[in-house]
């Protein structure tokens, strides 16, 4: 008899264990409902630094340092700055057809130089965008929303850009950018 007890208590704290376990993702799943994760890169894949996901023309300026903000992985993306054209990362992310809000999040530092990133559609054979600068010496999160009105197989672009400068060496950090659909 006290076997049979035993197990029944045993089945009881589970039953009690999965009932709370239910609860806490029914919680997180409506704390998350407010937004839609549609691109994440910290620049990393396996533990190792990655550009995957995104395109650029000179990758000679493109680095990866071991410097990221809190809560960040292993590296950042850095972008020397340099004089000429300037470096620019750039990936196209599929829109959700109709009107929403975006909101573009990233770290950012600047290294001497500041950098920029801005995001945008291109709508009517013209490109909507919107800008911010990367300005502190020290990591902040930046963040930028908009509402786009896009239709079906529309993509959002998304662009880093490094500083540049005749004189100054520096450049401008990155890392952790993330692209989510607010409604």
């Amino acid at each position: 008899m006290k076997i049979i007890a035993s197990v029944q208590k045993l089945l009881n704290l589970k039953f009690l264990k999965s009932i709370l376990m239910m609860n806490v993702i029914f919680i997180i799943g409506c704390y998350m409902i407010g937004s839609k994760v549609l691109f994440y890169s910290s620049f990393e894949k396996d533990n190792k630094p990655s550009l995957q996901q995104w395109e650029v023309r000179d990758t000679a300026v493109v680095k990866f340092r071991e410097d990221v903000p809190q809560n960040g992985d292993k590296y950042s993306l850095y972008l020397e700055g340099h004089w000429g054209p300037p470096v620019i990362l750039k990936t196209a992310v599929p829109s959700i057809a109709g009107l929403h809000n975006y909101r573009l999040t990233l770290m950012g530092k600047k290294d001497k130089l500041n950098g920029t990133a801005w995001f945008g559609i291109n709508k009517d054979s013209a490109f909507k965008s919107s800008s911010l600068q990367i300005t502190s010496a020290s990591w902040k999160k930046y963040s930028l929303e908009k509402t786009f009105d896009s239709k079906e197989n529309d993509s959002i672009y998304i662009y880093l850009r490094g500083g540049f400068s005749e004189l100054l060496k520096g450049g401008v950090y990155f890392d952790m950018v993330k692209l989510e659909e607010t409604d």
